[in-house]
């Protein structure tokens, strides 16, 4: 699969719900071949996408790249939302938790999109990282 073509599939399907919410999707999808389940992937890529729409303000942007870097495949989702506190975001991947105290914009979260995405990725020999500053939004 590439995953160029699995990310625009995704970002189009989501683009009136971030329109909906005053909310920019750039993209920079560079092609990349990947072995893997395509609808897992795609899953992937609406779980983070949904998140970083959720948590981003209306007027700002969430980013979808892909690219090959030394010959593995690799996309970064970056919004400009309101960024993880440092205390929560080695817990952002763990099933049930929510940081409510510091992200409180998307409520009905139940925790477990990211631990989601971890797991399809582990699935696939794959790895998700999270980086992020309160204030400085998350990728």
């Amino acid at each position: 699969s590439d995953l160029a073509l699995l990310a625009r599939e995704t970002v189009d399907s989501l683009r009136p719900f971030a329109e909906q919410r005053d909310i920019r999707i750039e993209t920079d999808l560079q092609p990349a071949r990947i072995a893997g389940r395509p609808d897992q992937i795609c899953r992937v890529f609406a779980n983070l996408l949904t998140n970083a729409l959720d948590y981003t303000r209306p007027g700002g942007s969430v980013r979808l790249s892909t690219a090959v870097d030394n010959g593995q495949g690799v996309a970064v989702v970056a919004d400009t939302g309101e960024g993880i506190s440092p205390e929560d975001l080695p817990h952002v991947f763990d099933r049930f938790y929510r940081a409510s105290r510091t992200r409180s914009r998307a409520e009905g979260h139940a925790g477990l999109g990211l631990a989601i995405c971890k797991g399809i990725m582990d699935a696939h020999g794959g790895r998700i990282d999270v980086a992020s500053a309160p204030g400085q939004g998350t990728a």
